[in-house]
């Protein structure tokens, strides 16, 4: 989410970013291919009908119902189980770092919000 300079007038911009392993899902009613989210209460923003907080919880409403990421099909490999081979799979203790690092970074962007939700009340 971003606030662009004008902000309460100006409209939220907001943005899914999908994670490695995922994702964007191909014509979704909401959300365009670059990821930009196109929401009705987008449109219809006002400065003093309209909050971050009541942006949120439309979003989580919209996503819950529709999911804008999938996770990536594995690439089929020449062992016939469709999956990755032992060799292909990532480190255990890599994939570990890089799920905390994801894990972290998702964290410090919800601490964000409600910070911004938080100034609005």
């Amino acid at each position: 989410m971003y606030l662009p300079p004008g902000y309460p007038v100006r409209a939220p911009v907001c943005f899914v970013r999908p994670v490695a392993g995922m994702e964007i899902k191909s014509k979704h009613k909401h959300v365009g291919s670059d990821g930009m989210i196109y929401a009705p209460y987008l449109n219809s923003w006002t400065p003093h009908g309209c909050s971050l907080a009541a942006l949120t919880r439309i979003m989580s409403n919209i996503f819950s119902a529709s999911p804008p990421v999938f996770s990536k099909p594995a690439a089929s490999t020449a062992n016939g189980n469709g999956g990755a081979s032992a060799a292909a799979r990532p480190n255990g203790e890599a994939e570990r770092r890089r799920i905390e690092q994801e894990v972290r970074e998702a964290n410090e962007a919800v601490s964000a919000v409600r910070g911004v939700v938080e100034q609005e009340r």
